[in-house]
């Protein structure tokens, strides 16, 4: 099955796998020092969500928008 699946593509999955759980721990950090700094807003479950989602939603966007543009020129 391995054999199948180049190097490449390997490559790729593992530096956007990378990038999206590097998304989550930055988000998760950003909650934290809101709730540090007395932000009592973000403590709720649906901001919390929010914060995590967002960021990694806007990751997805732009990696389609450039890979569409790329194919492009």
């Amino acid at each position: 099955m391995l054999g199948l699946i180049s190097s490449e593509f390997l490559e790729t999955l593992t530096n956007e796998f990378l990038s999206v759980l590097l998304l989550m721990i930055l988000s998760i950090s950003a909650r934290f020092l809101l709730v540090l700094s007395g932000q009592n807003w973000v403590k709720t479950f649906s901001h919390t969500a929010a914060l995590t989602a967002f960021p990694i939603i806007t990751f997805a966007i732009t990696k389609v928008i450039s890979g569409n543009l790329a194919t492009l020129n």
